[in-house]
């Protein structure tokens, strides 16, 4: 039998606060892959990328 492992992609916009946020912490910790994009921040969030 095969199995096939397939890696979970997301791009999440406006993930610096508000709904963005939340669906960027809910995706994380569904172990997805995550690329965070907001305009208002030009630096990486600490507390969206340290789920485990």
């Amino acid at each position: 039998m095969m199995t096939e492992t397939t890696t979970k992609w997301a791009r999440v916009t406006g993930a610096s606060s508000g709904i963005g946020a939340e669906i960027a912490t809910s995706l994380a910790k569904r172990r997805y892959n995550l690329v965070i994009v907001d305009e208002q921040s030009l630096t990486t969030k600490n507390g969206l990328l340290n789920h485990q």
